[in-house]
């Protein structure tokens, strides 16, 4: 009876040791790890663009013990600050890999702000259990969405005419003018045209699909002469600030000074070197005036 007892213990021990056995694996295949995320090229695409209106792109992530655990692919545009969210597309992971296409549209590229010269998206893939819980997040690296109805991929040639890819391939490479130059994407309507034929909102020259005038401090500055007024003029203006509290400071100090000689020498001479230096500004205005006034007599 005994020894029945004592088998019946050893076999009871023995399914418990196999139920953790069971449960532990049952634990660790739950565990899903992400691996990598990854955009998938459109057909004919050179890589790291999309187009809206499509062809679709892909997105694909992989991951180990993920096998039939849903996905959300959330897009994004890319921002300096916080990243502008476009759309999620959701799929389940077949296996190691999950995948899923996407054809962005035109409220896509204008949702997330609508650079002039294209813009940069990305996506973040994150995988749930059954429950709903997130069990990892990883990111795609970044590519270029760009709407070939208004906006191509191209260079400026040696002739400073605007060459555009006729297919708006990223790297140009069926644009033999742009043969070892750098490949932009800018408005299509610059193709064919001179560099200097583009210009923006104030006249000012507008390379590469940037409007340089809504950036401009000095709109007016047309020539060397008025860049040195410019600067002159802000010097004027900073200094007279300054001027007046070097001499309040001189005052200061010889008011202070209780007939101290090394006081009474540091108030003089604030007071003169502050003088000298607001003259010399002063003078060089002038001069500077009566030298473009003398070169515009003929005008």
């Amino acid at each position: 009876m005994a020894r029945t007892a004592r088998l019946f213990g050893i076999l009871l021990l023995l399914l418990i040791f196999c139920a953790t056995l069971v449960s532990n694996k049952s634990a660790l295949s739950a565990v899903c790890t992400l691996e990598q995320a990854s955009w998938i090229a459109e057909a004919g695409s050179s890589g790291g663009v999309a187009h809206v209106g499509g062809p679709a792109i892909g997105l694909k992530v992989t991951g180990q013990g993920c096998s039939g655990l849903s996905v959300s692919f959330d897009i994004y545009e890319w921002d300096p600050t916080s990243n502008d969210y476009l759309t999620t597309v959701k799929t389940t992971f077949n296996g190691d890999t999950a995948m899923a296409s996407y054809t962005l549209t035109k409220v896509d590229f204008t949702k997330g702000g609508n650079e002039y010269i294209g813009e940069t998206i990305l996506f973040q893939a994150s995988v749930f259990d059954s429950s709903g819980s997130k069990l990892g997040t990883v990111g795609s690296p970044q590519i270029t969405l760009l709407d070939i109805s208004t906006q191509t991929f191209g260079c400026v040639a040696d002739d400073s005419v605007y060459t555009c890819s006729s297919s708006g391939k990223s790297d140009c490479s069926d644009a033999p003018s742009c043969s070892g130059k750098k490949c932009y994407s800018f408005d299509s309507s610059y193709c064919g045209q001179k560099t200097s034929a583009v210009t923006g909102n104030s006249g000012k020259t507008n390379i590469l699909g940037y409007d340089y005038s809504k950036y401009d401090p000095w709109p007016n500055v047309t020539s060397i002469f008025d860049l040195i007024d410019k600067i002159t003029s802000f010097l004027l203006t900073i200094a007279i600030p300054i001027a007046v509290i070097l001499i309040v400071y001189a005052g200061i100090i010889l008011l202070s000074s209780a007939g101290n000689p090394g006081k009474i020498t540091q108030a003089k001479n604030t007071l003169w070197y502050t003088v000298i230096g607001f003259s010399v500004l002063l003078i060089g205005k002038g001069f500077f005036l009566l030298i473009e006034s003398v070169l515009n007599l003929g005008k």
